[in-house]
């Protein structure tokens, strides 16, 4: 034997995939498939054994599934109004923002208020109440009901964060679909 096929069956020996170009005809095509000539009870069983080795007899691994994510929801505030905590939620109408110790539980229950209420066919927050009525006014509603703590003073102030909030997730989900998509 010369030395470059010693080399060449050593390389093959390590890079099998890379040295052994020319493949036997059972491997470029597999014989009749089993399952185009079985009828559909067949089908099933080779499918069923199939997948038993990879998931098991029950379909699953065995493993516990994760829940998803569920329904917009504000669990903090449901626990605090549990606990009788009074919320500390104060306005500052020079800013338009809401400040105190429990301001994120309150911005949190607007994003779930805008998630579940507020349509997203409007572009513009200024519009909303045109092109759908009384949707302020249900916001308005729905948040004075959650928190008593605000008045009709803060209205002003707790529609400007609607409207943030609004915004966000507007841009939120436009970003999402410019990087997702898909080009033609």
């Amino acid at each position: 034997m010369s030395s470059k096929s010693n080399r060449d069956l050593i390389l093959s020996f390590f890079f099998p995939s890379r040295f052994n170009k020319v493949k036997m005809v059972s491997q470029v095509r597999p014989s009749v498939n089993q399952m185009e000539t079985s009828d559909d009870a067949a089908r099933q069983v080779i499918t069923n054994t199939r997948n038993e080795g990879r998931m098991g007899p029950t379909g699953n691994t065995g493993l516990k599934r994760r829940k998803g994510r569920g329904l917009t929801i504000n669990g903090t505030l449901a626990k605090l109004r549990a606990r009788g905590v009074p919320l500390d939620i104060q306005f500052a109408a020079q800013f338009g923002k809401v400040y105190g110790r429990h301001a994120s539980v309150f911005k949190s229950e607007v994003t779930v208020c805008v998630r579940q209420e507020v349509p997203l066919k409007v572009k513009k927050w200024k519009v909303i109440e045109k092109a759908f009525p009384g949707t302020m006014s249900s916001i308005w509603n729905l948040l004075k009901a959650k928190f008593p703590e605000i008045s009709m003073a803060d209205y002003q102030c707790v529609m400007t964060q609607v409207e943030r909030k609004y915004n966000v997730r507007r841009h939120k989900l436009y970003k999402t679909y410019c990087t997702t998509k898909t080009v033609s």
